[in-house]
Formats: C-alpha cells, sequence, structure tokens
C-alpha cells in the first residue's frame, strides 16, 4: 500500500501537471488501489465548482465517487517550467529508476 500512496503522490506533485486523468473516475479506484472509503476521501480532497442551486447561484462543493478526475487548468508553458524544477524533486521522492 506505501507504493500506491507514493505513486500517488508522485502523479500530483509532477506528472498531472503535463498528464491528466480527467477519463478516470474516483469510483475506479476502488477495490483496484484503494476501498471505497480511501477514495471517497482522495476524492473530497477537491473541490468543484457545481450548480445552478435552485437560487440560480454555483457553489462548490467535494468531489464524489463518480466525478473524474479534474483537468489541469494550469497554462502549457508553465507547465514547462514547472516541471523542470520539479524533475529533481522527483527524483528525490522516487530515488534511482531501475
Amino acid at each position: 500500500m506505501d507504493r500506491i500512496w507514493r505513486g500517488r503522490q508522485v502523479y500530483q506533485q509532477v506528472c498531472a501537471y503535463c498528464h491528466s486523468m480527467s477519463l478516470i473516475s474516483y469510483r475506479e479506484l476502488v477495490g483496484v488501489a484503494y476501498t471505497e472509503k480511501e477514495a471517497k476521501g482522495i476524492a473530497a480532497e477537491i473541490e468543484v465548482v457545481n450548480g445552478p442551486n435552485d437560487e440560480g447561484r454555483m457553489f462548490t462543493r467535494p468531489d464524489k465517487l463518480s466525478d473524474r478526475f479534474p483537468h489541469n487548468t494550469m497554462v502549457k508553458s508553465q507547465n514547462y517550467v514547472f516541471a523542470l524544477g520539479t524533475l529533481r524533486e522527483a527524483g528525490q521522492i522516487l530515488g534511482s529508476f531501475p
């Protein structure tokens, strides 16, 4: 389980800036890598804009299992600069690659 947690950490801190998981929903993690409770917790870490509500206003809510992973909204040029800076960090997190 430590490898799964570490892989998620690396993805969030390094890979997500260039590689989207926007076609995968949180429920697809259940039974593969996480329990339902853990997947709900991961989803709830992200706030999404939803609505409109009965008053016609948009509101935020935590992601749910049926939601897909969010798109990365950073500009590509910013991604490139950020990625260069975090490749060193990725090496520190993962150690040496085989």
